[in-house]
């Protein structure tokens, strides 16, 4: 885990491996690391993670409720292809920024 508090307003969090409930203690730091740090809105940075169960998709919903309470969003960066399939089925995929995306690298549509 990389926390880049980037300014006042944003904190960046790059993230790797699997995201899943073994990681249960570390994953409740990422939410208190954030709720620490007064920012607005979070940039969270998915492209070394392979995998998310509920619990990680516990965490991005609990960091998503915070930034909302501080009138802030989360964006999602860099999704790798297992995390976003997830991120479409709980019907959050509206999260996910591909505007630094080339038109090579984005996802091809279903």
């Amino acid at each position: 885990m990389t926390i880049d508090d980037r300014t006042d307003d944003e904190m960046e969090l790059v993230l790797a491996g699997e995201i899943v409930f073994e990681r249960q203690p570390e994953l409740d730091g990422y939410l208190d690391a954030f709720r620490r740090s007064g920012s607005a809105s979070l940039t969270l940075d998915l492209g070394d993670v392979t995998f998310i169960d509920s619990t990680g998709l516990r965490i991005l919903f609990g960091l998503m409720a915070l930034a909302e309470q501080r009138g802030g969003t989360v964006r999602l960066l860099s999704v790798s292809a297992p995390v976003r399939r997830t991120l479409e089925l709980v019907g959050a995929s509206e999260l996910i920024d591909d505007s630094l995306l080339g038109p090579d690298d984005r996802p091809r549509s279903r």
